[in-house]
């Protein structure tokens, strides 16, 4: 049998064993990106769409347009470990190439190390053994012993036997002989031994594991898109619902969360939220891959109405914590259905305006502030509508260089106050991270770490919002601990929107001296 590899410059491809192999190396790498990169040798220095790629890589399967940027970015990071960095290049609006030296190598399928033939043009044959290269029987003048060879005969053995021939000659021949024979089969046994001893160490411990990722299997990304076939009112329910996932996993488990971004650290698994376009509707599809095990640990795909979002939603929730092994007990199971509003009229604007709350441009921020106060034109005592309205006008203030002495910003923050007066509190991170910014901006620092102590114990951790809280009511009297905690807020939800908030929110603050780590990233 042959088989076939790439030679991409000075990495091999094994395409029937899922490894890139270079300099003695050998990294493991999924089926998708082992199709990927095949097809890519296959066509060299041709550019191809994403949709051309869902084509022929993934054969017309149902997957985003995201799946493909992923996967090329998860290659070039294998590649680049390779020291082949930036030979899958971006081409704008057309899409990606590969720009390399291809050379087709066709060795045996039995040769399976990282070693390929001197000559690719000429490949190693394999050798098999011929009646020319077998041993031949002794001739008639050689002694009986001498042509006794017993496996594997190494040179060792053979002078020792030789000078065991020369000096000794045994009282009893046949005894001696026997007594020689079973000497050198033991001293071959031993040999062999100690062969496999070696071969196994070197396995086992001296193998070179510096292409082994590290991952960090409490940490999990998200991800959030739809299809662009999607309508919008669909469509950007997607960020929304992968929020509410969040939150979930955040409050009821022992993971951590953050939003997809580039990072030295690997996370442990990632959740990915899509909604797309289908002939017989629109989907929700959800997946958590783990990159440990490479392959995923859950997945659903449920038909999405109007009519029966919040009880997808609240299945999905459950599954997913169910696939983490997160054991919810009675009263957890009905604290997260109950955090998961029952109608669309009030699920549906909550979630969307999740999505418009956290555009960067304030005239979008304004779209979410806009159906928060609808919403509660019709429900005033709606507790986490105000938590997510007053959070909201509070950033779009600090990203747009407002003062906090706002008459709309104070007028929210007096109806979350009613509210809590005469209302149960809502047990989200969300609710006490606002009632937290609104002491904070009122000067009441300790009602502000009070209520940030409660959003901690919720989830075990602070939000990214909560960090950046924290910062500003430290950063006067301890701004060591107040640059660690700006770090952290960019850490969990890096983006050029936390970076304003950490100088923003509340009130100004001087990064470049609090925290210049984080303000060398602007």
């Amino acid at each position: 049998m042959i088989d076939v590899r790439y030679k991409i410059n000075d990495v091999v491809l094994h395409v029937s064993e899922g490894k890139l192999c270079f300099q003695n190396r050998k990294l493991s790498i999924e089926p998708r990106l082992v199709n990927l990169l095949s097809f890519f040798a296959r066509h060299p220095a041709t550019v191809f769409s994403r949709e051309e790629l869902i084509q022929s890589v993934w054969d017309g399967a149902v997957v985003t347009e995201q799946v493909v940027t992923q996967s090329v970015f998860e290659l070039r990071k294998l590649l680049a470990e390779c020291g082949q960095a930036g030979i899958i290049a971006t081409i704008p609006k057309r899409g990606y190439k590969l720009s390399a030296d291809i050379d087709v190598i066709e060795v045996d399928t039995l040769s399976s190390d990282c070693d390929h033939p001197g000559n690719e043009d000429n490949p190693r044959p394999f050798v098999t053994e011929t009646a020319a290269t077998l041993p031949q029987p002794a001739s008639a003048s050689q002694p009986a012993s001498a042509s006794h060879t017993p496996f594997p005969a190494g040179p060792m053995n053979q002078a020792l036997r030789s000078m065991s021939a020369k000096k000794h000659k045994p009282l009893l021949p046949a005894l001696g002989q026997m007594a020689n024979t079973l000497a050198n089969r033991l001293f071959d046994i031993l040999m062999l031994l100690v062969l496999v001893a070696i071969v196994g160490y070197l396995t086992l411990y001296k193998e070179d594991h510096t292409g082994m990722p590290e991952l960090d299997n409490r940490l999990i990304t998200i991800e959030a898109s739809h299809n662009a076939a999607v309508p919008d009112h669909m469509g950007l329910l997607a960020y929304g619902i992968s929020k509410n996932l969040q939150r979930n996993i955040d409050q009821f488990s022992h993971y951590r969360t953050r939003y997809r971004a580039s990072s030295q650290q690997m996370p442990g698994k990632r959740l990915t939220v899509s909604i797309d376009q289908r002939r017989d509707g629109t989907y929700l599809t959800v997946s958590l891959y783990s990159y440990s095990t490479e392959r995923d640990i859950y997945y659903s795909s449920e038909l999405l109405t109007q009519q029966n979002l919040p009880q997808v939603i609240r299945h999905i929730g459950l599954n997913l914590l169910d696939n983490l092994h997160v054991n919810l007990t009675v009263s957890q199971r009905q604290a997260l259905m109950l955090s998961t509003p029952g109608t669309k009229q009030e699920l549906k604007p909550l979630l969307l305006a999740r999505y418009w709350l956290n555009q960067p441009a304030p005239q979008s921020i304004n779209k979410g502030i806009d159906l928060l106060n609808n919403l509660l034109s019709r429900q005033p005592n709606n507790g986490e509508a105000l938590a997510i309205r007053y959070t909201g006008y509070a950033q779009l203030l600090a990203l747009s260089n407002q003062s906090t002495d706002n008459d709309d910003l104070r007028d929210y923050g007096q109806a979350l106050t009613d509210y809590i007066r005469h209302n149960p509190a809502v047990e989200t991170p969300e609710f006490w991270d606002a009632v937290a910014l609104h002491a904070a901006i009122r000067g009441n620092d300790t009602y502000a770490r009070q209520a940030l102590t409660k959003s901690y114990a919720l989830t075990g951790d602070y939000t990214s919002l909560g960090y950046i809280i924290l910062g500003k009511l430290t950063e006067h009297t301890q701004p060591i601990i107040a640059s660690e905690d700006f770090s952290q807020a960019y850490y969990l939800n890096p983006s050029t929107r936390t970076y304003k908030l950490c100088q923003s929110l509340v009130h100004p603050s001087k990064l470049r001296q609090n925290a210049p780590v984080l303000a060398n990233l602007n």
